[in-house]
């Protein structure tokens, strides 16, 4: 657990056979910024908990290993757009 604390404090990190955070939060933002850009309003992505952890990250840096501890089995998170400022809001309680 130590070991994935430190890859949330820092995103270069890589262990043996693994990527970086940083690696994993641009591939999963790959997908986002294409929902972002195409032409619907509203978008259901469905991903890990990691992988997610690191997409709200994107977000609102102050996402990390604390709140990845926290997710629920599932969870649902909402980040919204509005005047090029982005919001990210826990919905799944």
């Amino acid at each position: 657990m130590e070991l994935l604390k430190e890859t949330y404090e820092n995103l270069e990190i890589v262990y043996e056979g693994g990527e970086s955070s940083r690696e994993a939060m641009n591939r999963g933002m790959e997908v986002i910024n294409e929902i972002i850009n195409g032409p619907y309003q509203n978008v259901v992505v469905v991903t890990h908990g990691a992988l997610m952890s690191l997409i709200l990250k994107y977000f609102n840096n102050s996402i990390g290993y604390e709140e990845w501890r926290k997710l629920t089995n599932p969870d649902i998170y909402l980040i919204s757009k509005e005047n090029q400022e982005y919001e990210v809001g826990r919905i799944w309680m």
